[in-house]
């Protein structure tokens, strides 16, 4: 909704309400995931699991969209630094030439 809004509607005057409502339900999941990363280190339970890669993509969406992850979600950007830390993610950023936090 928010960056493919020809896909949702052939008509341009709509794009602008449909990005606006496609950031609101944007804000309300990012939300979501911020209270269940609060006063936790991984996303599910005590250890890392597949989760938590995938939501540092969510993460980087966020940047990449300029939502102001670092002050709006706390508990977030504190996960997505411990996963930073990760010689695999490391790598992987490498590869793909990418930043989390652009």
């Amino acid at each position: 909704m928010i960056w493919r809004a020809d896909f949702f509607l052939p008509d341009q005057s709509m794009y602008e309400p449909l990005i606006h409502k496609g950031k609101e339900h944007l804000a309300s999941a990012f939300a979501l995931i911020e209270s269940k990363l609060t006063d936790r280190d991984w996303a599910v339970g005590e250890s890392y699991s597949i989760v938590d890669p995938y939501l540092l993509v969510f993460y980087r969406w966020g940047n990449r969209m300029a939502v102001d992850m670092r002050n709006t979600y706390p508990a977030w950007t504190s996960h997505a630094r411990r996963l930073e830390e990760r010689a695999a993610v490391q790598r992987a950023l490498t590869q793909e030439g990418i930043s989390l936090w652009e």
